[in-house]
């Protein structure tokens, strides 16, 4: 059976490929969940899983053997995801100091322009709108937002919408994104 799905693929049948993706999603993701990847992550390892066997699918001499070739790819994938954030660690050397980079003037002025744009964006919005703004930049929680601004939980939500929208018809930001 997948003998004539890897080869209706690789023949470019409508619809091939996508039989493909049905019948072994299932398995990708019990490999991906072994690992314990988050969504995003689980996403992207089967992502670049497919990405390698439409890569290579030519030279697959044993079309039975492909579940067992995308099990070892989504795992390859899985332990490359895990270890990506991993950095060596030298024990006994000194660290080497990386130089300063130079004030960069016109980056400096930039980053001050938008600070004030956001700054006066933000100003333009009614009170409660704007500490609701200020609070979510902070990464809390809508449970915490709303013990500190007294909000009621369900409202949140909304006003933030609302606030967006004013932002994005701000003139100052506008032209800074434009």
């Amino acid at each position: 059976m997948p003998q004539d799905e890897l080869a209706d693929a690789l023949a470019g049948q409508p619809g091939a490929w996508d039989r493909l993706v049905r019948r072994f999603e299932s398995l990708l993701r019990d490999v991906g969940r072994q690992h314990r990847l988050s969504p995003a992550d689980l996403d992207d390892a089967m992502q670049t899983t497919w990405l390698q066997l439409f890569r290579r699918m030519h030279a697959i001499r044993e079309p039975e053997a492909l579940p067992g070739w995308l099990a070892t790819t989504m795992r390859r994938e899985c332990l490359r995801m895990i270890q990506r954030p991993v950095r060596e660690v030298l024990w006994g050397d000194e660290p080497i100091a990386e130089p300063e980079p130079a004030p960069d003037a016109l980056g400096g002025m930039l980053v001050a322009e938008r600070h004030d744009a956001v700054r006066r964006a933000l100003a333009a919005l009614p009170a409660r709108h704007r500490d609701l703004m200020v609070l979510l930049t902070d990464s809390l929680s809508y449970a915490e937002v709303s013990d500190r601004l007294g909000i009621p939980l369900g409202s949140i939500g909304p006003i933030r919408s609302r606030s967006l929208a004013r932002l994005k018809r701000d003139e100052g930001l506008r032209r800074l994104c434009a």
